[in-house]
């Protein structure tokens, strides 16, 4: 790493999130092209650089930028504003969807020398409508910086919520008169009291919670419940965040599901290039009932989203399982509603008789207790853990049980020699080899690199792979006709054809999984044929969207169920070695997980409960109503 000491001379791009392009004149008289995450800067200011030189093929010697110093007397307002945006922009991606007066200055100090005098005197002008920031302070928890949208988010859907929860007809829980052996025989079950609690609470309440882990009925209510409504005349919408998760609700119910953004008909607005909600509050959904499975998944913008779609009176029901992963995007949502006390919830603790001889079920709830399941293997058993003492042996035994067709592999990383894309390139090389008759395309061309040694699966080193000689990078993934891939992104104009029953229509989601049945490497274009028999084609540009699907990361495979789960575990590190990244990994297990590494790191996932909390301002804005 280097540090350069001079000026900005000229600037030819800034983004809103802080990426800029300029000329930097040094003190020695050299001026060189600099890129990066540059916020607060403008031509003519003085400030030190720390990042690396680099030779690139377009733009000849330039200056890759880390980390920047400013002079305490070249920070002017509008540069601070920039830096904190900045700041805020990065923690939400990671999660939050603010951060407290501490955490901002102390990020401002490490990454741009920002006096704690400076950041006082600029904040205490409050103009900050002005930069799209919002500081909120009370006597409780002092100072809390947020970006403007999000704070918007955040503010909206706990308003709705309350409307939603004040504007239906509640009744007492035991006021509710359901004809339960009516309901159970035409099911051909038995409801526990707390099943029962659950759905008494759903029919009573304007907006109610029923959560739970794998085994305890969460499915068995949604069919409750959704039988129920549809018989006392509501109208009924059933939806989930990803497409995999609202087609299991079709499996799991017989009632059809919706992915959230289908559901509010979410478009592109090419003009603008950002997503456009047709259902909203001018033009809310037709709906009398909501109910939402894998709540656990929505972040605060798509919660927002929705519930402003939703008229006076609709009733809302979130079920999900709490203890799995945060969603991707800012907030802890479901956990924030339930921690509040202001929405009505129903937590099942009890395992059903049938679920308690699984294994699979059994184990996931001893893991979120923090207690270490038995590993012994029984006759019968669908939760099987295989002790590997080298990653060598792990990827071995990864490359027999993905041939089996309804195996699918999932794992912490992207990275690393258990890395979803060293494994994708393992797994396609066994399961989908190089054939004269398969036409295949190149993502992408990168570099070559030099190969590494095989490390102990125990080993503190970090993980490189490499295939023949190249870096183990998504970017030279190669896609061949046969191979299984993902849908990356939401695309809510990607066009598709049913050509059996001539349907067509458009809307792929994130998480969308199918296989490779066409290439045509003249006009460079991939058919992808997904579930249902939808057949999308995708043209170079939209290469990105795609990646293969052998192996696939948790969170990826969240709202998923499959047949069966091949999960390698190792040293991942504290921050992917987790306790609920293990669970949410062994509860997507639906008949059989294996479960295959060092017996050490398992012990320690289960013991790592070190997920990061986030800061998300739902649960005290909920409290308050109470």
């Amino acid at each position: 790493m280097t540090v350069i000491n001079g000026k900005i001379k000229k600037i030819f791009y800034r983004g809103k999130g802080g990426f800029a392009i300029g000329l930097f004149s040094i003190v020695d008289g050299e001026t060189i092209t600099v890129k990066g995450v540059l916020p607060g800067i403008r031509e003519g200011l003085k400030c030190k650089l720390d990042g690396d030189f680099v030779i690139d093929e377009k733009y000849g010697r330039q200056f890759n930028v880390r980390n920047l110093l400013f002079d305490e007397d070249e920070i002017d307002e509008e540069g601070l504003y920039r830096m904190i945006f900045v700041v805020l922009t990065e923690a939400a991606s990671n999660g939050n969807t603010f951060l407290f007066y501490e955490e901002v200055l102390n990020e401002l100090r490490m990454r741009y020398g920002v006096s704690k005098e400076i950041f006082d005197d600029v904040i205490s002008m409050n103009n900050t409508e002005k930069y799209e920031i919002v500081i909120e302070e009370n006597e409780l928890n002092g100072k809390r910086f947020y970006l403007e949208e999000t704070y918007n988010w955040e503010v909206s859907a706990c308003e709705n919520l309350k409307r939603l929860n004040s504007t239906v007809e509640n009744f007492e829980t035991d006021e509710v008169e359901i004809d339960f052996e009516k309901i159970e025989s035409r099911m051909g079950i038995s409801f526990s009291n707390e099943q029962k609690e659950a759905v008494s609470g759903a029919i009573a309440n304007g907006v109610t919670v029923i959560t739970g882990g794998p085994g305890t009925g969460k499915t068995t209510i949604l069919r409750a419940v959704t039988m129920l409504l549809r018989e006392m005349g509501y109208i009924v919408a059933l939806a989930a965040p990803t497409g995999r998760a609202a087609k299991r609700i079709k499996e799991s119910t017989g009632y059809r599901g919706h992915t959230i953004h289908r559901l509010l008909e979410a478009s592109i607005d090419e003009k603008k290039d950002e997503v456009i909600f047709r259902r909203n509050e001018e033009n809310p959904l037709e709906a009398d009932a909501v109910i939402v499975d894998e709540a656990s998944m929505i972040d605060v913008e798509l919660m927002s989203r929705l519930l402003e779609a939703c008229t006076d009176g609709t009733r809302l029901v979130l079920v999900g399982d709490v203890d799995q992963l945060p969603p991707i995007g800012p907030g802890s949502v479901l956990n924030d509603i339930i921690q509040s006390e202001y929405i009505h919830t129903t937590s099942l603790k009890s395992i059903f008789r049938q679920a308690e001889e699984s294994k699979i079920v059994v184990s996931a709830h001893e893991i979120n207790r923090g207690e270490e399941p038995d590993l012994e293997y029984k006759e019968g058993d669908d939760l099987i853990f295989l002790p590997k003492s080298t990653y060598a042996e792990v990827r071995e035994e990864i490359a027999k049980l993905a041939a089996y067709e309804e195996a699918q592999v999932i794992t912490p990383t992207k990275r690393g020699q258990l890395g979803t894309t060293s494994l994708n390139k393992m797994l396609q090389d066994s399961l989908n080899p190089r054939e004269e008759w398969k036409q295949e395309i190149n993502k992408r061309i990168s570099g070559r690199v030099d190969s590494s040694d095989e490390n102990s699966i125990t080993s503190e080193m970090p993980q490189i792979t490499m295939r023949n000689g190249t870096a183990a990078n998504a970017e030279n993934e190669i896609f061949r006709v046969g191979d299984r891939v993902m849908q990356i992104k939401n695309n809510y104009g990607k066009q598709w054809k049913i050509a059996a029953v001539e349907v067509e229509g458009s809307g792929l989601f994130n998480g969308d999984m199918g296989k490779i049945v066409e290439i045509d490497p003249l006009n460079e274009i991939i058919s992808v044929e997904f579930d249902e028999g939808k057949v999308a084609k995708y043209e170079r540009e939209d290469f990105k969207e795609l990646q293969l699907s052998y192996a696939i990361t948790v969170h990826k495979s969240q709202g998923s169920e499959f047949p069966m789960v091949v999960m390698p575990v190792a040293n991942f590190g504290p921050l992917l070695g987790t306790r609920n990244l293990l669970y949410t990994g062994i509860t997507r297990g639906r008949d059989n997980v294996i479960l295959l590494g060092d017996e050490k790191s398992l012990i320690r996932m289960i013991h790592c409960n070190t997920s990061r909390d986030r800061n998300s301002g739902m649960k005290d804005r909920l409290a308050s109503f109470l």
